[in-house]
């Protein structure tokens, strides 16, 4: 797969990364709430939490630009 300007292709390899980590949280909750324990998040962990976030904030604003050239253009020849 090639990759465009904005990363493209990688969206797919992110979400999926995005589903393991909500995954690994669910099943860390899921085992402190049924041992009444908290476990201590890592450096590693919370710095991978960090990462996710800000790829995923990073494509919604990509998103959220192409809409801005969408609602401009339609503007631009009467459409809005």
């Amino acid at each position: 797969e090639e990759d465009d300007a904005l990363g493209g292709a990688s969206v797919g390899a992110q979400r999926e990364a995005s589903r393991r980590l909500a995954e690994k949280e669910r099943e860390r909750i899921e085992f402190e709430e049924s041992q009444m324990v908290r476990t201590v998040v890592g450096r590693k962990e919370k710095k991978e939490r960090a990462r996710m976030r800000r790829e995923e904030e990073s494509n919604l604003g990509a998103i959220a630009d192409v809409g801005n050239l969408v609602r401009g253009a339609s503007e631009a020849f009467g459409g809005g």
